[in-house]
């Protein structure tokens, strides 16, 4: 009995870990929501454009109406009905580019989905307008296109590669 008493009060002299709060909670950037996704179409002059430019576009001054794009420009919109649907652009390739890299390609991706390539032999403002499969598209979803640009014009001070100037995309239904 004598051994049982002598186990507890040792055992009850262990100081026991200071207690600290667990640290505040914060949700990681890759868990994030992206901003929200309104339309099926943007403008550059738009209040809220940056909510669909994923990346590969060049910042701009509030209310401008068309930026820069770089190789590989990733862009998002919001489709309710994915049926007889067109992709649509509107954009410019500056004569100075065009100049250096001669006629320039655009592959298209829908959803990381291979779409259409594009080839453009002049400068100047055009819109691109083509229908789109609704196999490539996710109704009542988010869906994101991704343009290749192929050559970009590389800037001889700085290497910056600039690809076309952007001023609307989007979808839109299809002419009948």
């Amino acid at each position: 009995m004598l051994t049982l008493v002598c186990l507890l009060v040792v055992s009850g002299c262990r100081r026991w870990p200071d207690w600290y709060a667990p640290p505040a909670q914060r949700q990681s950037f890759e868990d994030a929501e992206p901003p929200a996704v309104a339309a099926a179409m943007f403008r550059m002059n738009q209040a809220d454009v940056s909510q669909y430019l994923v990346k590969d576009v060049a910042n701009g001054p509030e209310g401008a109406e068309w930026r820069w794009v770089f190789k590989r420009p990733e862009l998002r919109f919001l489709i309710q009905d994915a049926g007889s649907l067109c992709f649509f652009m509107d954009f410019a390739i500056a004569e100075a580019t065009f100049r250096q890299t001669g006629p320039v390609r655009f592959t298209l991706f829908i959803n990381n989905q291979l779409f259409k390539t594009f080839r453009f032999d002049r400068h100047g403002q055009m819109q691109l307008l083509t229908p789109v499969p609704s196999a490539l598209l996710k109704p009542c979803a988010v869906n994101q296109v991704a343009i290749d640009v192929d050559p970009v014009w590389v800037a001889p001070s700085d290497g910056a590669k600039l690809g076309f100037v952007l001023s609307s995309a989007g979808f839109r239904k299809c002419q009948q």
